[in-house]
């Protein structure tokens, strides 16, 4: 069974709560954590954009960002591999 509802931050959401009409299923939870812990890495959100056009159109291309100055920990690293 598919859910329809949307809640939370459109900087966290999924693809699927703005593209897809038939509901999404536990990968947008996935795709949350993932923007979380990017959040958390970067101290900035990988699809920030002006306003929610901006965001749609950012999602819609994968258009993401990856700062050049972020640097990872050795525990960061270790939790990265031992997520995935």
């Amino acid at each position: 069974m598919l859910a329809q509802s949307q809640l939370g931050s459109p900087l966290q959401m999924a693809p699927e709560f703005y593209f897809s009409r038939d509901g999404y299923d536990h990968k947008v939870d996935v795709w949350a954590l993932g923007a979380l812990y990017y959040t958390l890495l970067t101290n900035t959100h990988a699809f920030a954009a002006k306003d929610i056009d901006h965001l749609h159109k950012r999602l819609a291309n994968g258009d993401w960002i990856w700062p050049s100055d972020v640097m990872f920990s050795l525990q960061g690293l270790d939790f990265l591999k031992s997520t995935f």
